[in-house]
């Protein structure tokens, strides 16, 4: 008996097709608690630990700050743009955030910008918060103008944060990425 040649086209196509290893579903991030190793095809299912969790954990750094502005095409960086830095030195962004498990945040001047004697114009120590999130961070005499920021893409050693930056009189969103210290 022959068979037809369509049916021996579509048997040979199912045995190489079934041949092929089947791609394994699941959480590709190593950063994630739910990790998997098997896994090469991401499937948005990756979990982190509680931000409240994660910041005491570690010693955190400003990696960038940057907006973008319709009509430019690419972000403008704060930390080097003329723009801020007449206004703010370099040495007030090089500094090193401490979130303790009581709720207290402190803030340090990092000695890679900052000269010897050298100290930030800002300190953004005080308490801090988390609500879903969102990082309220409270300075002390300053409880009325919290600084409210929109956390988004974290991980368990970086996390950008959103906040609203007022430029030339308009409030644009600004994203601030926040990496931890590696010891």
């Amino acid at each position: 008996m022959k068979l037809p040649f369509k049916l021996i086209i579509l048997i040979f196509s199912f045995l190489f097709s079934s041949c092929q290893e089947d791609s394994v579903v699941g959480c590709t991030d190593v950063n994630a608690i739910n990790y998997n190793a098997q896994a090469d095809d991401e499937d948005g299912s990756c979990i982190y630990q509680l931000l409240s969790e994660l910041l005491p954990m570690n010693t955190w750094y400003v990696e960038s700050v940057t907006i973008e502005i319709e009509g430019v095409s690419d972000p403008i960086d704060l930390l080097t743009s003329p723009l801020v830095l007449d206004d703010i030195p370099a040495c007030s962004h090089d500094n090193l955030f401490f979130f303790s498990e009581d709720g207290i945040v402190t803030m340090d001047d990092h000695l890679i910008l900052c000269e010897d004697g050298e100290e930030s114009l800002i300190d953004l120590s005080g308490s801090w918060l988390v609500n879903g999130n969102q990082l309220t961070i409270i300075q002390e005499g300053q409880e009325d103008a919290p600084y409210i920021l929109e956390v988004q893409n974290q991980t368990s050693t970086s996390m950008d944060l959103i906040f609203p930056y007022n430029f030339n009189t308009t409030v644009i969103p600004a994203k601030i990425v926040l990496l931890a210290v590696q010891e």
